[in-house]
């Protein structure tokens, strides 16, 4: 029994706990924001650094310097969302729902809000903590000066690469070029299939660059870790952005919906 006279004196020490297996980051991070509100070990967004850097259009403090009704591309975590709900103007209306949301970033955080329109096609990547990439406008809230995002479309951070890239663009010195480089080469392209273009840029020592683009079978599928093995084999990897904001055509302004056009 616990605290009987059997046990009095024992002291245990680290060696006599039983081995377990470390907790991966993600979920080390997880409880040290649940037990004590923040991270300390780590930030769960510097394992998307990659993604963000490539394809945010704007930091935390870059937005905060942008005009209103800008309409840009930003990464970060979910935090303190709100599920809220429209006041119908008619009796016939129904209540719909929408989300306001803090997105929290390496460099600090914003406000953000996802309309009915955009809460029902992409709500479900709203989920606590879920690492997203944000595209929509740059709106003043009503009650002062500070700026919100008004959301448009929500992807996933792992999506982003593969969806918000036009083009790969490989290049490689001739002069140091090998069969042996080009075999690993290969060997990247066949484990990362997709339907991104490549085109191979040939390097020569006069400054001259050829361009070759790659047959339209072999395609690829961008990711960071597609990013990273060639880096360790082509002298420099290129990857051409989309450069609006988002995916889809922006929504029509309210006053031209009420104008009918």
């Amino acid at each position: 029994m616990l605290g009987g006279d059997d046990v009095a004196g024992v002291v245990m020490t680290d060696a006599d706990l039983p081995v377990g297996e470390p907790w991966p980051q993600k979920h080390m991070l997880a409880f040290e924001k649940e037990l004590i509100g923040f991270y300390i070990s780590g930030h769960p967004l510097l394992a998307c650094a990659w993604t963000l850097e490539k394809y945010n259009l704007c930091d935390a403090p870059g937005f905060a310097t942008l005009p209103e009704r800008t309409r840009t591309r930003i990464g970060g975590l979910v935090i303190n969302a709100q599920k809220r709900y429209t006041k119908p103007k008619r009796q016939d209306e129904l209540p719909r729902e929408m989300m306001s949301f803090r997105l929290d970033t390496l460099e600090g955080s914003i406000a953000a809000v996802a309309f009915p329109e955009a809460y029902a096609r992409f709500g479900i990547h709203l989920q606590p903590d879920a690492a997203v990439m944000l595209c929509g406008s740059v709106r003043k809230d009503n009650g002062g000066g500070s700026l919100t995002l008004t959301v448009d479309e929500i992807y996933p951070i792992e999506d982003v690469p593969a969806r918000f890239t036009r083009g790969v663009s490989l290049h490689v010195n001739v002069g140091t070029w090998t069969e042996d480089r080009m075999r690993e080469l290969k060997d990247v392209l066949r484990r990362h299939p997709g339907t991104i273009p490549l085109n191979i840029c040939l390097l020569y020592p006069d400054n001259a660059k050829v361009y070759l683009r790659a047959s339209k079978e072999l395609k690829v599928k961008m990711s960071e870790a597609f990013a990273k093995e060639c880096e360790k084999i082509v002298d420099v990897i290129y990857v051409e952005t989309v450069k609006q904001a988002g995916l889809c055509a922006p929504p029509e302004p309210n006053w031209k919906r009420r104008n009918g056009g």
